[in-house]
């Protein structure tokens, strides 16, 4: 217990939660009562994948996974609604593609704006619909392709009056 103790009060020091809320211990930091969030931010650290939507309760949820020099994102809209989005990745200097997981077809992104450290895109989601974006080689140009798989939707035939579906 005296050990634990003494090791407790080398790594904490001087930080009480009140008074002192940060302390270097070698090459790193002990901190109290911050997100690690808002310490990632200070330290200028973007996040991994950020998503803005017109409404505040919009919810994308996503995974990240490194393969070889690939950046793969499975994103997934968790809510019963359509979602404009636009997605914010901390992959630079790579060119986006969407590859449906549905489908098995895949799409060049339209970058909205690409900086060093980062590429921001927009993306359409369907209720619950989910998708891979995926960065792979270099980007060729910085303002993206002319491809778009977003352009709206467009009714093919309209169904008037009574009619019956019948499944197996």
């Amino acid at each position: 217990d005296e050990d634990v103790r003494e090791v407790a009060a080398e790594l904490w020091g001087a930080v009480d939660g009140r008074n002192t809320l940060e302390q270097q211990y070698g090459q790193g930091r002990v901190i109290w009562g911050r997100s690690l969030r808002e310490i990632l931010k200070d330290d200028g650290v973007i996040p991994d994948c950020e998503v803005t939507g017109t409404d505040p309760n919009t919810f994308i949820d996503f995974i990240h996974r490194s393969f070889q020099e690939t950046e793969i994102y499975f994103l997934v809209n968790r809510s019963d609604r359509m979602e404009t989005v636009t997605c914010r990745f901390r992959v630079g200097g790579r060119r986006p593609e969407l590859w449906d997981p549905v489908t098995g077809h895949t799409y060049r992104l339209k970058t909205l704006e690409a900086q060093e450290g980062s590429t921001s895109i927009q993306l359409q989601f369907y209720p619950h619909q989910s998708m891979f974006v995926v960065f792979g080689g270099e980007m060729r140009l910085a303002s993206g392709s002319d491809d778009s798989i977003f352009q709206g939707e467009e009714a093919l035939q309209e169904l008037d009056g009574p009619w019956d579906v019948r499944f197996d």
